[in-house]
Formats: structure tokens, C-alpha cells, sequence
């Protein structure tokens, strides 16, 4: 009998009436009406940590603009001391401690860099003008003197421009992390250049890059005090913060799972799914059943991928934080150590988000499947019984599930005490029953005991799930599908494909048991470390942090080069005295097809003069000569004769300077910056206007009102990043305008108008600037196209090929990991320099680039563009993506549970290493090794598991191959086959019958047998959807055809298997007609 996916299914009420998920019939009382400031509150979305970094944000621009009012301060810097507040606001004090201490030193060196090369621009300016004018004016002392048009002066200044605007692009293009110190960097050269013009003689020259470098540093000097006083941050507190985060969704990860698997219980989705989704789901095609989710289902998804990426977030800020000088109870190495810690749950939780995705591949092959594939099948009677079974099993455990979770969410709260993150919350029911409470020195014990229980529980449920259904689990059931099956209810025999599915159930069982198991074990692991720091931390209390030598070389030598190699190529491996190790090609520097290795000091020069060519045709060149090329379209105008003057008054430098940072080196990111800039700009023309009329021009009453208006800029900055350019625009356009009103209250108009620069009024010098923004912007966006666009599609193909092959590096890594850990000289990766550790590290390495870029490319597939031509395939990059991250996670998940097969791992005997003690001597620096932990059992299962094959490098292969077709846009090669997932074969009968009974269920390696066995045929069926996919994107060199000549004659040629046929449609229903209709009925079957 077949059930509809969408109704109850009545037998899991057997054990469960109590425990669903239905909404009670309980009338509930009216909650009291939620106040309007806190709707409008949480409709902001802000707390209080947004606001005090908005809050942090406008002050070092506004410090800046009152400082200026001080007639000692704005006499210093006159005409330029607005740029003192933009670059308190380019400054970004908002940034945690290191990160800005990193901006800061490059902010300032590159400033400083600066100022020596447009000193040497001015000293050849001036050489120039002296070559080509009378030299009584220059040698006059008085550094006012009038300058005359000069065009050697002017060309000369052209091209330092062009080199000092080429080198900025180059390495903001090579760096994108610094495109704020490029933005910088192109103020002072642009502001310096368009001034040196009118410059006659050095004094007049030293004077300019005197105020300019004066400005600038002292913009950074305010920044600098505010991020260090106002609102401190560091990126140990992000990480603290971030941590809690974590916990929290975690906890929320968890409530999400165990509602989907009371989902699982209800619908008995591990009998159904398989057996008779094909019901529910036969109308629906295989893309609309993997895109349909349930709301538990959709709920677990996204919980997971915000775990996810809070972790990853804990990545990026733990690598600054190596380097904070703190005072604290918890360094640097206790940070990673929880990182990692984390690390171990983050995984099995992804693991168990899968499982939505494992249920629907069943569910696209239930409804796949032909009816008639089982002859031998259940009858009514047997079926419903067996659905009763496995209602039984789930009831198990979840119920065992249930119990353990409430067990882990106080554990969370329990880590959240111990590091100190928060205070002890009381419950009383907790206190009447006796359990230990969060906080309590026993917890770890206690919860110990509950994943013991558990533990116990696995065998208990198959085995129950055995007698209920009369099943005799041999050791058969697991590998043999050829030899007769088991007895069952009243059927003398079952078929094959009802045999296969109860072994799939099975898988899925053990699956979603060693996945909770994992989740449960690194909980556990967790509290030990929080335990053992926490009694640390009560001996020795807080003391000074600081980074070690090498770990700050290490961030000194990072702000300058690239960390892109797998492992340092130099180093060869040994471990122990008679063995050494080969290392493989991977682990070396990548080869040049072209070029041999250096072999002589010549050869050695001429490698780094080869260097300099790659270096001039690469991508970040190129965008370097067209920013130069969209500069010049616009800074021409203030060299030529004619033209300088004009320029000079009407503001024409603001236009240049968005040249300058306007450019990106994609299109898309330009038709997007090019509207955030105008909409910024037209609002901020707007806002200043209004902000200087409601304070009447005053001073005292303008400076508030512009923190009010930075203020709220801040605000799209922090919650809406993607419309962020136009959010900074809209700041900087504040400052300008009313920056430059306030210099006149300060100075004066005669002052102010000295430089050549007439006055104008608020309301006029607004739309001025409005114009020159829009005419730079335009400009920019224009060579953004011309002569050739570099598009956002064309990078996120090139991304997308870039994906592939670290997918397949991962993977490479998986392979040498699980054989690794099958070896009978097992290698201990805690052992530095040895091979284990280098392929771990290696592994860790390439988890974290495929993880970042996968995520690199979810950005990009998101990017709007305007496409020319045929529409943009986007649903097919999206469902790569979508693809190439679910691979990951697969094979991640068969990294992790073989784990268990090391013995150098604390999963590989749950008995024999409890996690109450591992982590314990982790800490403490003891050995873990111990001689006699190898059982029988375990020492047949390595071997057995170790001639199966787990991993292949065909995937690696094939991934390289999709890789080279996707970057390079050529066809992918013709017969491309997906690699089959291993098989149990007769191996298991020698080496040992009874490996995989029944009950060796409570062995860790015996789920995560299932796990691997379940995640490599997923890995290779997704492999096939991928192929499929690349395959509609860029072709397939495949020259077979198919021609119909005739309505009734088909002719058939297939260079694929070489045949040629020839069917006459018509004498084959003929000859049908005469089988049908022959005497003894008994038609040929054709």
C-alpha cells in the first residue's frame, strides 16, 4: 500500500501520539501591542552594537570639521583643510584593532611614498619651466609670484600623473583588501599634480606637499584616536563575539533538525522516501522535487548556512587576531583550539543538513523507478508491517535524540560560563531533579553519561527494528545482493530491489546516528576545553598577550605577498629514521611548460626579467593603462592652454578624482557604482543643503547636524554592503560641501579664493558638485566598456573554472588523507615536518580556498549586469554553484568520519578513548598512542575498508577536466564517464565474514562505514548532474547525427558505437501483427 507524502502516516503514532509538531487547540492569550520605537527598531534591524559603530563612524569627519573652525588650524592647511576630514573618514575607525593598525601603516607609508614622487614631479616641473622662461621669476624669493602656462611644466606633471595613477589601479586590482588606501593615494596624487601647475618654484612646491601631507595625517592622527578610545574594538572580542554566535545558532540548528526529524517520524520519511515517493512526486520532474522544500526542511537549511557562515567569518578574523597585544586569560592558541573545536561540530552539522538532499536523490529515483522491478514483492500484510518497523526505529531516535539535545544546548550554555562569555542562568526544574546544571564542575561527566547512552541505544534500535520486522541481519545483508535473501513475515522470499531498499534504510539510519553521535562528541570536547580553561584562568588569572616574532613577520610579510602555494615546496619529508617519504608533484613549485628550472645564476636573472613581462600583461596591467586612460580623459582639460584656468575654477579636480576611484575591474560593478554614485551624490546634494539652513549657517549648529547626517549614512554602509559606494559618496559629498562652507566662516572668501577658486554659495557650489560627480562618474563608467568590457559574467566564468579546480585539489587532499589513515604505518599528523601533518595541513588549506571561493562566487552570481546579445545563462551558474558546494560538503563529510579509522584519532574507539580524557591530554601535551587499542574487529575493518577504495582519483579527473573546459570556454572531451562509487566485493568473505554483523554497530567505524558509503555514491551521482550542466554551458566534442530521411523509414547512424541500421517502420508492425495473432498465443517478443 502506498501513502501520499503529504499525510500522516498513521503507523508512527504508535509510539508517538504525544510528541509532533502540530499547533496545539489551546486558545492562547492576546500578547500585549509591542511599542513603535521597538517595531521601528527591529524593522531597522539594528542593536546596539550597529549603533555605536554608526555612532564611531561619523565622529573622526566631524571632529575634523570643528577642529577646523580653531583660526590656528585652518590658517595651517587654508584652502585644503577639508581634506583633513575626508581622510578621517576614509580611515574608517570603524575597523577592528589590527586590521586598522594594518590600513593605517599602509595609509601612511603610501602617503609619505607619495609625497617624495610628486616633490620629484614638481622639481622636474619646475626644471622644465626654467628651461623654457626667463630665470629671474624663479629665483625670486617670494612664494607667491603668479605662474604662467607652461606646456613642458604641464606635460611633464601629465606623465607623473599617468605612472603614479597606473601604479595605484595595478595594485588595487592585485589587492582588492586595499582599495581604500588606493582611494587615498589617488587624493594626494590627483590634488597634487592639478596644483603643481601653478607652482614656479620649489618653495611654492615644498609648501603644497607640506599642507597636503599635513592634511592627510592629520585626518589619519584623528581616526586613529577615535579607534583606539571611542568604542574600542579588537578582533579577539570579534572572535569572543563571534563565538557566542556560533552557540547561539547552533542551538538553533539544532531545534531546527530535531523538527525535521519529527517530520521524519510523522510522514516516516526513511520508509517512504524510498518505497513510495513516487505517489506524491510522480507529477513532479527530478529539478522540481530537488528545489521543493519543506518548511522544516527549509528551516534546517538555512540554519546550517548561517552556521556556516558565522564560521567562516571566525576564519577571516582569527588570522588578525594572531597578531592583538591583549590582556586576557585566553591567547592565541586557545582561540584556534576553539576554532577547531568548533570546526568538529560545524561539519557533522553539515553533514546532517545533507540529509534533505539524500531524501530527494531517493525520492528522483523512486520516481524513476519501474513498477515491474520487483516481482517478488511484499504483499499488503508484510508492507504495512515493515512500515510499523521502521515507524519503531525512527520513534527510537528521535525520542534518543530529544533527550540528547536538550543534554547539548545546556552544554552550549555551559562553554558560554566557562569562557567567561556570560553568567550562570538558574533553572529550577534542574535543581529539583537533581541534574547538573550549567557551570557545575560535573557537567562533563553528566554529559558524558547521556552520549554513552546513546550510544548504547544504536545497536537497541536495529536490533528491535530486526525482531519487530522478523529479519535476521546477516553479515549478507550489508554487502551480497546476489545470494538468496532472509525469510521475512509471510513472504517466503523478498526481492532484490526490497532487500536493496532496507539496506538503504539502513545507511540512512546509521547515518543520521553517527552524524548525532559526532555532533554530541565534539559538544563534549568543547566543554573539556572550556573546563581545563576555566580552572587555568581561576589559578593564573588575566595576564599580557603578545604575538611572537615570527607571527608578526608573518602579518608583516602578508601585507605585501601572496600565500597562494598548498604547502612550501622546500621542505621534503622524513618521519623516523628508515622511511622516507616521496613526496608527491602537488606539494612542489608548479612547473612551467615552457621554461626548465633554473639551473645557473644567469638563468636565474633571466626568470625574474621574464617575471617583469608576465607582470606587464597580466589582468591588474591592463586595468592599471585603462584607469590611466579614463584619467586623462579628464585630467587632459587642465594641461591644455586654453583649458586650464577654467578647470582650475570650476571644481574640475573632483570630477578627475572620481575618475579615479570610480573605476572597477568588472562592468558589472560598474553599472552598479555608477547608480549608488548618482542617487549618493543627488542626495547628498539634497541633505547638505537642507542640514546648513536648519542650523542658519552657524556653525555651532551645523556640526551636530552633519554628525546626525554621517551618522545615518553609516547606516546603509553597515546593513546594506551592496549599496555601499553610494552610502561613502554620500558622506564624502557632505563633507565637500559643507566642509568648504565652513572653511569660509573660518578664513573667509578672500581667503579661501586666492587659490583661484571663486566663491559661490551653498546652493550653488552643491550643484556644481553634483555635476563634476556625474561627469566623472560617467567617464569612468564609459571606459569601463571601451575599448573591451571586462564583464562580470566572463570573471565569474573564470572564477567558476578557478572553483572547479580547488574542488579538485580538495579532493586530491580527501584521497591522500583517507589512505592515510588506512595505512598499516599509521603517521600521526601532530608530528610537524612529517607527512601527516603536511597533508593536513595541505587539506586544511584547501577546505579553507574552496569554502571562500565557492562563497566568492555566490557574490558573483548575484551581481547584476546588462547583457548584450543572448540572455545570460544565470540559472545554470546558479545551479553549478549550487552543485559544486553540495560535492563539497559530501566530501567533506567522508573526510570527516574517516577519522575513525586512524588510530591516532580520538573517534577511532569510542570505548577506549573517551573525549572526557583525550582532549585532557591534547592540552597537556601527553602521547595518545596506545599499543594495544587495535581489536581484532578494527585491525579486519581497516584492511577490509582499505581494499575498497573508498576515494578515486577519476574525480579528480574529471573535476580538472570541467575545470579546463569551463576557464578556457572549449568543449568538454567526448565519453566523459563518471567514476562509480565503491563496491563491496568478495574481499569482505576473506579477509572477514563477520565485519560488518550487526553488533559492531556501537563501533564508531561501523557508522561512519555507512556515512562514506552514502556520501561517495551522492558524490558521484551530483558528479553526474555537474558533467551534465558544464555540458549545456560550453558543448561536447561529439560528431554523431541522426538522419530522418523518410515519415516511415528511419536511418540511423552512430559513430558512437559504429553500427549503421535500417528499420522499415511498416514491415515491423506487420510483423508484430503475425506474433500477436499466432495460434498458440504465444507472440515474439520484439
Amino acid at each position: 500500500m502506498q501513502v501520499k507524502d503529504d499525510e500522516e502516516d498513521p503507523s508512527s503514532r504508535s509510539t508517538s501520539g504525544s510528541d509532533t509538531d502540530d499547533d496545539s487547540n489551546s486558545t492562547e492569550e492576546p500578547k500585549p501591542s509591542t511599542p513603535i520605537w521597538k517595531r521601528v527598531w527591529q524593522w531597522l534591524g539594528l542593536d546596539l552594537e550597529t549603533v555605536k559603530m554608526m555612532a564611531k563612524g561619523a565622529l573622526p569627519p566631524v571632529i575634523a570639521a570643528a577642529m577646523n573652525q580653531s583660526k590656528s588650524i585652518a590658517h595651517i592647511y587654508t584652502s585644503l583643510g577639508y581634506l583633513v576630514s575626508i581622510m578621517a573618514f576614509f580611515s574608517f575607525a570603524t575597523q577592528p584593532r589590527a586590521r586598522f593598525v594594518q590600513t593605517m601603516t599602509l595609509n601612511v607609508l603610501g602617503v609619505c611614498l607619495s609625497a617624495a614622487v610628486m616633490l620629484l614631479s614638481i622639481y622636474c616641473a619646475v626644471k622644465s619651466r626654467e628651461h623654457s622662461e626667463s630665470t629671474a621669476q624663479h629665483n625670486a624669493p617670494n612664494t607667491k609670484v603668479k605662474a604662467n602656462y607652461s606646456g613642458s611644466a604641464s606635460a611633464i606633471i601629465a606623465v607623473w600623473l599617468c605612472v603614479s595613477i597606473y601604479l595605484i589601479n595595478v595594485g588595487r586590482a592585485l589587492r582588492p583588501q586595499y582599495s581604500v588606501t588606493g582611494t587615498i593615494l589617488s587624493f594626494f596624487v590627483i590634488v597634487a599634480s592639478i596644483n603643481a601647475t601653478q607652482i614656479v618654484n620649489m618653495s611654492q612646491g615644498e609648501i603644497l606637499i607640506k599642507h597636503l601631507i599635513g592634511a592627510f595625517l592629520m585626518g589619519f592622527a584623528v581616526a586613529v584616536g577615535v579607534s583606539f578610545f571611542i568604542f574600542p574594538r579588537s578582533h579577539r572580542k570579534l572572535c569572543f563575539k563571534l563565538t557566542d554566535d556560533f552557540v547561539s545558532k547552533l542551538k538553533d540548528s539544532l531545534k531546527a533538525q530535531g523538527a525535521y526529524m519529527r517530520r521524519m517520524r510523522r510522514k516516516n520519511l526513511v520508509f517512504t522516501c524510498v518505497q513510495e515517493t513516487n505517489v506524491s512526486t510522480a507529477r513532479m520532474s527530478p529539478k522540481e522535487i530537488r528545489t521543493t522544500n519543506s518548511p522544516e526542511a527549509q528551516r534546517l537549511k538555512l540554519s546550517t548556512a548561517g552556521l556556516s557562515a558565522t564560521f567562516g567569518r571566525m576564519h577571516t578574523e582569527l588570522e588578525y587576531a594572531k597578531t592583538e597585544f591583549a590582556v586576557g586569560h585566553l591567547d592565541v592558541y586557545d582561540i584556534k583550539k576553539i576554532r577547531e573545536l568548533l570546526q568538529s561540530i560545524l561539519l557533522p552539522m553539515n553533514g546532517m543538513s545533507t540529509l534533505v538532499n539524500i531524501l530527494k536523490e531517493v525520492a528522483v529515483r523512486a520516481v524513476g523507478a519501474e513498477d515491474d522491478d520487483d516481482p517478488e514483492g511484499l504483499s499488503f500484510d508484510d508492507l504495512q508491517a515493515e512500515r510499523i518497523a521502521w515507524a519503531n526505529v525512527m520513534d527510537s531516535l528521535v525520542s534518543s535524540f530529544d533527550s540528547l539535545s536538550e543534554t547539548l544546548e545546556n552544554a552550549l550554555d555551559h562553554v558560554y560560563i566557562q569562557l567567561r562569555f556570560g553568567r550562570r542562568r538558574k533553572r529550577a526544574e534542574d535543581a529539583e531533579n537533581g541534574t547538573p546544571r550549567s557551570g557545575d564542575g560535573d557537567f562533563a561527566a553528566f554529559l558524558s553519561q547521556k552520549i554513552a547512552e546513546f550510544d548504547s541505544s544504536r545497536a537497541t534500535t536495529l536490533q528491535g527494528w530486526g525482531q519487530a520486522a522478523n529479519v535476521d541481519l546477516p553479515v549478507t545483508f550489508m554487502t551480497d545482493l546476489s545470494r538468496d535473501p532472509q525469510p521475512t513475515l509471510t513472504s517466503p522470499a523478498t526481492g532484490l530491489r526490497h532487500r536493496r531498499k532496507n539496506q538503504q534504510r539502513m545507511y540512512l539510519v546509521l547515518y543520521i546516528e553517527f552524524l548525532t553521535w559526532s555532533i554530541a562528541k565534539g559538544v563534549l570536547d568543547l566543554v573539556v576545553f572550556a573546563d581545563v580553561k576555566s580552572q587555568e584562568a581561576t589559578k593564573r588569572g588575566s595576564r599580557l598577550i603578545l604575538p611572537g616574532k615570527r607571527r608578526m613577520k608573518k602579518w608583516i610579510r602578508t601585507m605585501w605577498t601572496s600565500t597562494d602555494s598548498i604547502a612550501d615546496p622546500t621542505i621534503t619529508g622524513r618521519e623516523g629514521t628508515r622511511t622516507i617519504v616521496h613526496l608527491g608533484e602537488a606539494y612542489k613549485k608548479r612547473k612551467d611548460p615552457e621554461h626548465l628550472p633554473a639551473a645557473s645564476y644567469l638563468e636565474i636573472i633571466g626568470d625574474r626579467i621574464r617575471s617583469t613581462s608576465h607582470f606587464f600583461a597580466s589582468e591588474e596591467s591592463a586595468f592599471g593603462f585603462r584607469a590611466v586612460c579614463a584619467v586623462m580623459t579628464v585630467a587632459i582639460i587642465a594641461f591644455l592652454h586654453d583649458t586650464q584656468t577654467w578647470f582650475l575654477q570650476q571644481r574640475g579636480l573632483w570630477a578627475l578624482i572620481l575618475v579615479a576611484i570610480s573605476l572597477a575591474p568588472t562592468t558589472g560593478a560598474s553599472v552598479i557604482g555608477f547608480l549608488g554614485r548618482v542617487v549618493g551624490t543627488i542626495a547628498a546634494g539634497c541633505s547638505s543643503i537642507a542640514l546648513w539652513y536648519i542650523a542658519d549657517g552657524k556653525a555651532g549648529g551645523v556640526i551636530p547636524v552633519l554628525f546626525i547626517v554621517e551618522f545615518l549614512g553609516f547606516y546603509a554602509i553597515f546593513k546594506y554592503p551592496q549599496f555601499s559606494v553610494g552610502a561613502i559618496l554620500f558622506n564624502v559629498t557632505n563633507l565637500l560641501i559643507v566642509g568648504y562652507e565652513l572653511e569660509v566662516t573660518a578664513l573667509g572668501k578672500e581667503t579661501l579664493a586666492s587659490n583661484g577658486q571663486p566663491y559661490y554659495p551653498i546652493y550653488l557650489l552643491a550643484p556644481y558638485r553634483l555635476a563634476t560627480v556625474l561627469v566623472g562618474t560617467f567617464v569612468a563608467f564609459i571606459w569601463s566598456y571601451f575599448p573591451f568590457p571586462m564583464t562580470t559574467h566572463g570573471k565569474l566564468r573564470r572564477d567558476l573554472g578557478a572553483g572547479l579546480y580547488l574542488l579538485a585539489t580538495y579532493y586530491a587532499t580527501v584521497h591522500s588523507t583517507v589512505d592515510m589513515r588506512l595505512r598499516d604505518d599509521v603517521l600521526d599528523p601532530r608530528i610537524k615536518k612529517s607527512p601527516a601533518y603536511r597533508v593536513e595541513k595541505a587539506r586544511n588549506k584547501a577546505f579553507a580556498k574552496t569554502g571562500i571561493q565557492i562563497s566568492k562566487l555566490k557574490v558573483l552570481a548575484r551581481e547584476w549586469e546588462p547583457t548584450i546579445g543572448g540572455r545570460f545563462p544565470k540559472e545554470t551558474y546558479h545551479d553549478i554553484i549550487a552543485s559544486m558546494e553540495t560535492i563539497f560538503n559530501y566530501m567533506t563529510l567522508i573526510s570527516y568520519s574517516t577519522r575513525t579509522f586512524s588510530p591516532s584519532s580520538p573517534l577511532f574507539s569510542a570505548s577506549t578513548h573517551p573525549s572526557t580524557h583525550h582532549l585532557a591530554r591534547i592540552l597537556s601535551g601527553e602521547s595518545q598512542t596506545h599499543p594495544d587499542v587495535e581489536k581484532p574487529w578494527i585491525n579486519n575493518f581497516r584492511l577490509f575498508m582499505r581494499s575498497l577504495n573508498i576515494t578515486t582519483h577519476d574525480i579528480t579527473s574529471v573535476l580538472s577536466l570541467l575545470s579546463a573546459s569551463v576557464t578556457n570556454a572549449q568543449p568538454l572531451p567526448p565519453f566523459l564517464r563518471v567514476p562509480h562509487p565503491y563496491s563491496l566485493g568478495p574481499d569482505l568473505h576473506i579477509i572477514d565474514p563477520d565485519v560488518l554483523r550487526i553488533e559492531h554497530v556501537a563501533e564508531p567505524c561501523y557508522a561512519a562505514f555507512a556515512v562514506c558509503q552514502v556520501a561517495s555514491s551522492l558524490v558521484s551521482e551530483e558528479l553526474e548532474r555537474l558533467i551534465g550542466m558544464v555540458k549545456s554551458l560550453v558543448g561536447e566534442v561529439d560528431f554523431s547525427f541522426h538522419i530522418e530521411q523518410k515519415p516511415d523509414r528511419v536511418t540511423t547512424w552512430r559513430s558512437r558505437t559504429g553500427t549503421f541500421g535500417t528499420k522499415n517502420t511498416k514491415e515491423s508492425e506487420r510483423q508484430k501483427r503475425n506474433n500477436v495473432t499466432k495460434p498458440n498465443g504465444k507472440g515474439k517478443a520484439e
